[in-house]
């Protein structure tokens, strides 16, 4: 949960702080894949995941999963290679 707060005023010159708690549903294509386990076919780079699991680990936010296929890019490479990544995520800090 993050913690929001907004000050508010009025035309009397009453002003009023309202803090309200929310939580981060980030949904979206992250063109990035976390463990090696979402790419088939092509290529894991390291630094790159761990630039997002950084990202993911700093705000709080856990991976949603999926419920069916994890793969939602694909590319057939030349020479006929099949690469699929799991590029599409949902993340929240729901607790």
């Amino acid at each position: 949960m993050q913690l929001l707060s907004f000050w508010f005023g009025s035309l009397f010159g009453s002003t009023w702080l309202i803090s309200v708690n929310i939580s981060w549903l980030i949904l979206g294509h992250f063109n990035e894949i976390l463990p090696t386990s979402e790419v088939r076919g092509g290529n894991f780079i390291l630094s790159r995941a761990t630039k997002l699991s950084k990202v993911v680990y700093s705000c709080s936010l856990m991976n949603l999963g999926v419920v069916d296929n994890i793969f939602t890019w694909f590319r057939r490479d030349q020479g006929n290679r099949n690469i699929s990544k799991h590029f599409d995520r949902a993340l929240s800090d729901f607790s």
